[in-house]
């Protein structure tokens, strides 16, 4: 999904910059939203599971 996002963006953003600030957008964004897909740990979401079927009971 964030890899749709990135390539919509850098190509609506590639008339305005040159190649370097492309390169540096496109790193950036790699970066962010890369690293907010994998912020919850597994852990978390185990979490968050047995949390819910608790609420079940």
């Amino acid at each position: 999904m964030s890899e749709n996002i990135i390539k919509t963006i850098c190509s609506e953003m590639n008339r305005y910059l040159n190649n370097y600030q492309m390169s540096k957008l496109n790193e950036t964004l790699y970066k962010r939203l890369d690293s907010n897909d994998n912020e919850i740990s597994n852990n978390e979401y185990l979490e968050k599971f047995i949390s819910s079927k608790k609420l079940d009971i």
